[in-house]
């Protein structure tokens, strides 16, 4: 299975280096899952779990939010994509 899947229409990206980046900002700023689950906007906290675990793909739209909230730059996620 390839760490970066792309789903027409629906971009969802899977990629460790982002559940990892995602992982450590979040614990970096102090933000529970349940804290950054709702300041997502991700219904369900589990899903953001299983981002950060990289069990679960991350959709486009969640990708933005999370890293909107957390300060992280786009060309961090381009670096870590391979884009």
């Amino acid at each position: 299975m390839s760490h970066l899947s792309l789903i027409q229409n629906n971009e969802v990206f899977k990629n460790d280096k982002i559940s990892q980046l995602i992982s450590v900002k979040r614990k970096e700023k102090g933000f529970s899952i349940n804290e950054l689950a709702q300041y997502a906007n991700i219904e369900n906290s589990k899903d953001l779990e299983s981002y950060e675990l990289g069990l679960k793909s991350i959709p486009l739209t969640d990708l933005y939010a999370i890293a909107n909230i957390l300060n992280i730059r786009p060309s961090e996620i381009l670096k870590l994509i391979n884009l």
